[in-house]
């Protein structure tokens, strides 16, 4: 860990609101190795869980540090890949435990996932999913008091209660979501009417099978506005091989 420390350069702490910062501090040669490791993201976590039942005093310094990785990793990639895959390794649990422990340099992590990350996340369904899954994991630390008495969530330093109200919030939209009895909606992608209703009863462009149409009028003006030239280049910007590197273009 001191490794790392040096080689890195890292601060004690990244200060609240500092992305542009933190994306900017130099990367040793350590944490290069780690970035090119796919797995890398799914291990720091597992780290901190190992490490979070330990008493020693330096434990919370080298939580310190991974968490200080993780975070440098989730604000240079398109975040709701990576939490998706944190949340199945236990991230929600790492994140409790370290609330019980309150040691005051993780405080900056668990508030910058609770305030920042998670809840601009949840609006994709797979993130929901994922916490979802992850909230069965750590049922045993939710169901008695402990959490509820810490300073941080008494205090609301990393506003605990309305990131859980949130989450709820989200999966009741995910339950409908899955019933049986929910419709889809969609909005006519003619830019001059955007009708909203259920998607069976739209019509589909069968060009580029992205758009839809709630009449024949709408889609014959659509297609004067532009969606003739955008017809043709839409599957072949989906199916470019480096498609990924475009914002708004990952999957979701």
């Amino acid at each position: 860990m001191v490794f790392i420390d040096d080689a890195d350069q890292f601060p004690e702490e990244f200060p609240e609101g500092c992305a542009d910062e933190a994306k900017s501090w130099p990367l040793g040669p350590l944490s290069l190795a780690l970035y090119n490791h796919s797995d890398c993201a799914r291990e720091l976590v597992a780290a901190v869980l190992l490490l979070c039942d330990r008493q020693e005093p330096e434990v919370g310094w080298v939580i310190n540090h991974f968490l200080m990785l993780l975070r440098r990793m989730l604000i240079t990639s398109p975040t709701r890949l990576w939490l998706r895959d944190l949340l199945e390794s236990g991230l929600l649990r790492a994140l409790i435990l370290m609330t019980l422990q309150c040691d005051p340099r993780l405080k900056p992590h668990v508030g910058y996932f609770l305030i920042v990350l998670l809840p601009a996340s949840l609006v994709y369904f797979r993130t929901v999913v994922a916490y979802r899954n992850a909230l069965k994991d750590v049922q045993d630390l939710l169901s008695g008091d402990a959490l509820k008495q810490t300073p941080w969530y008494r205090e609301g330093i990393c506003r605990w209660e309305e990131f859980l109200t949130l989450a709820d919030e989200r999966l009741e939209v995910l339950t409908a979501h899955q019933s049986s009895s929910f419709e889809a909606q969609k909005a006519c992608d003619n830019s001059e009417c955007g009708s909203i209703g259920e998607s069976s009863s739209l019509r589909r462009c069968s060009g580029c099978r992205a758009f839809y149409y709630c009449s024949v009028q709408c889609q014959r003006n659509d297609w004067e506005l532009g969606h003739r030239n955008a017809c043709r280049t839409h599957d072949r910007l989906l199916l470019c091989r480096s498609f990924g590197n475009f914002p708004g273009f990952f999957p979701t």
